[in-house]
């Protein structure tokens, strides 16, 4: 299906399709240090995206349904951690994928795992899984800070005893499968935090790699995926701006942008679909006031690196001149700050 640029207001998202749909209202509450909208940069490894955001948020809202749909009292957190020191991501992936192929899949109907690097390096998985039975009921939590299991369930014993077997004839060693204790919200954003967990910790080896899996789902039985636009003013500012730079450029569908520019086109073009002119009724003045900064800034440095490409020989490459170009940027933002507030006075 073809997907046309036909940006919804800001009480919708986009699904898959393009459509405007409102299934949920995007609110995660993990620390960032990039602005909303912002792709990867190849360069900082450690940085949480909007990406990395989007893909915690669908964990969240995945991990509510299946408690809706299951009951919390048949959802399960699983721990495992490797036998040995494994370090190399690769390596990693391939034992999950092993256990994953010859094990989870048919052994729960759902699960969603994501990977997670310690400090100490080493790697290891948490997962939510659903179970065919209840494990929750008349656990005693509070009897498990002193060691005592005698609370267990059959149906989670008989747990317990599988995964010893199966755990060690895969290379993992120690491994955890408990109730959840809190309720699904809090377990949801709990595996959620995660992703800004691992990106914390990653290397550069750790790039690209798969971070999150959702196994047992096909896409008609997905509730939520990352292909959706948040539900806030920066989100609002790149889908308009994103329409006009392509407005410019007489491209009418997502489809077309791909097809000219690649996969990777957003963070090609990002500086360069910032900068453009939204005229627009903003739906803040907050918006309105960041979006003529973002074009004006956008234009500087369009300016400046004009400048620097005359001032080389011919052919030399253009190199990066972020630090010139951000105090001079930032020089004529400020002074177009004061004539705002000067005009409001």
């Amino acid at each position: 299906m073809v997907r046309h640029l036909v940006h919804p207001g800001r009480g919708s998202q986009v699904d898959r399709e393009g459509r405007a749909v409102d299934l949920v209202s995007p609110s995660l509450s993990i620390s960032n240090n990039s602005t909303e909208g912002n792709l990867d940069n190849e360069g900082e490894i450690n940085k949480l995206t909007g990406g990395h955001k989007r893909m915690a948020f669908v964990i969240t809202h995945e991990i509510k349904c299946l408690a809706k749909k299951h009951g919390i009292e048949k959802l399960g957190f699983f721990t495992l951690t490797f036998s040995d020191h494994v370090t190399k991501m690769i390596d990693a992936q391939k034992r999950f994928n092993s256990l994953n192929t010859h094990v989870l899949k048919g052994r729960y109907s759902n699960a969603i795992g994501v990977v997670e690097r310690q400090e100490s390096m080493r790697l290891h998985f948490h997962l939510v899984v659903v179970l065919a039975r209840d494990i929750r009921t008349g656990f005693d939590f509070a009897a498990l800070e002193r060691r005592d299991y005698s609370s267990a369930s059959s149906a989670l014993r008989e747990e317990w005893c599988f995964w010893r077997e199966a755990c060690a004839r895969f290379g993992f060693g120690r491994h955890e499968l408990l109730p959840v204790k809190s309720s699904a919200e809090g377990i949801a954003y709990y595996v959620g935090g995660y992703v800004a967990k691992n990106v914390e910790q990653r290397i550069r080896e750790d790039k690209g790699a798969r971070m999150v899996r959702f196994i047992g789902y096909h896409p008609a039985t997905r509730h939520a995926y990352s292909t959706f636009a948040w539900n806030n003013s920066n989100g609002w500012l790149w889908r308009h701006k994103l329409a006009a730079w392509c407005k410019a450029q007489n491209i009418e569908t997502l489809d077309r942008l791909k097809e000219i520019y690649g996969r990777r086109w957003a963070y090609l073009f990002q500086e360069e679909i910032m900068a453009t002119r939204v005229d627009e009724v903003h739906p803040d003045l907050v918006t309105a006031e960041r979006s003529s900064n973002l074009t004006l800034v956008g234009h500087v440095k369009a300016q400046l690196v004009e400048e620097e490409k005359e001032r080389r020989a011919p052919g030399a490459r253009v190199y990066q001149l972020k630090e010139r170009v951000y105090e001079q940027a930032a020089r004529v933002v400020e002074f177009q700050k004061q004539q705002l507030v000067s005009a409001r006075k």
